[in-house]
């Protein structure tokens, strides 16, 4: 696992990082890649983890104050999405057509980076996805009779 911190100027008075970050989660079958920016656009990490709960509660557990997630739509983007509901942490999921329309770098294999990702959250211009409340995305009701 390797982690990268860039120190972030201080403003008088306030010896914390910034009380807002964003998140961007390029995620893999066995690895992943996280970018997470301040609210002014400042890269606060750069990691690669494997893609398990545990790494993923080890990273953001050391950010401090609001932040929130995005993630483009897998298989896997659900599970990050409950993952984080327990922490309070928001996943947002992504429309990966409207997210390529948006960037202007050009996309290898249609893989979209969380550098990407992150960027489009904190500017706002973040395409979601509608995801059901997770008491209700997997139910159903079934009558054998």
């Amino acid at each position: 696992m390797q982690f990268r911190f860039w120190s972030l100027p201080r403003a008088p008075g306030f010896g914390t990082l910034p009380r807002v970050w964003y998140g961007g989660v390029d995620l893999g079958k066995r690895n992943s890649k996280i970018v997470v920016l301040s609210a002014g656009g400042k890269t606060i990490l750069e990691a690669g983890v494997k893609t398990t709960a545990e790494s993923f509660r080890r990273i953001f557990a050391q950010m401090e104050g609001p932040g929130e997630i995005a993630c483009e739509p897998s298989i896997r983007a659900h599970w990050l999405a409950a993952e984080f509901e327990h922490l309070g942490i928001p996943v947002r999921i992504g429309d990966p057509s409207r997210i390529r329309r948006l960037s202007k770098t050009k996309l290898k294999k249609g893989r979209i980076d969380g550098r990407t990702l992150a960027e489009l959250l904190r500017s706002g211009l973040f395409p979601d996805l509608r995801i059901p409340p997770s008491k209700t995305a997997w139910t159903f009701s079934y009558d054998p009779k």
